[in-house]
């Protein structure tokens, strides 16, 4: 019983590391296909201002 929520906190963390990848691969594919404009757009807010 004292392993399960070990378990479980290691796979949401395992789940948040994969959005965070999957969000980067985003960007990513985003940046190939839109270019430097597309990118700033999709990242938008400070990142926009920064790509800007």
């Amino acid at each position: 019983m004292a392993e399960r929520p070990r378990v479980g906190k290691s796979r949401a963390a395992g789940n948040i590391e994969t959005l965070r990848s999957g969000a980067l691969w985003v960007r990513v594919y985003a940046e190939a296909v839109a270019g430097p404009q597309g990118s700033a757009r999709a990242a938008g807010g400070k990142e926009a201002v920064r790509g800007a």
